[in-house]
C-alpha cells in the first residue's frame, strides 16, 4: 500500500516542519527600550529565557538565526558572567546574558 519513497518523503516532511516550528518556539521578541542612562536598545530577538546559558544567542559560538552572525568571545568568561548576574538576581532564570550590547542580538 505504502511504498519507501513515500513514507521517506513524509518522514522528511515532517521533520523539517516539526524543525521550523521549534524555532519560533525559542525565540522571544524583545521591543526597543530606553536604559537607565537614556540609551535606547533596539528590538530584537532572544533566545527563550530557559536560564540555560548554553542555548543562549550570545553565547560564544553559537549561531544567531536572526543576524546570521556566531557570536564571539570566551565560554569560560561569558558563563562566569551569566552565573555571577544569576547569583546577583537569584531565580529570575532568565537566560539573558546581561551584555550591554545595543545591537540586536543575543
Amino acid at each position: 500500500m505504502f511504498n519507501a519513497k513515500w513514507i521517506g518523503r513524509m518522514m522528511l516532511v515532517a521533520a523539517v516542519s516539526l524543525t521550523a516550528s521549534s524555532r519560533s518556539w525559542a525565540d522571544e521578541y524583545v521591543h526597543g527600550y530606553y536604559r537607565g542612562n537614556g540609551t535606547y536598545v533596539q528590538p530584537y530577538f532572544r533566545s527563550d529565557p530557559d536560564g540555560n546559558p548554553y542555548n543562549n544567542y550570545s553565547y560564544p559560538g553559537n549561531l544567531n538565526p536572526h543576524t546570521g552572525e556566531i557570536a564571539p568571545g570566551n565560554p569560560g568568561t561569558y558563563l562566569r558572567n551569566y552565573y555571577e548576574r544569576q547569583d546577583g538576581v537569584r531565580g529570575n532564570g532568565s537566560g539573558d546574558d546581561g551584555s550591554d550590547d545595543t545591537s540586536g542580538e543575543e
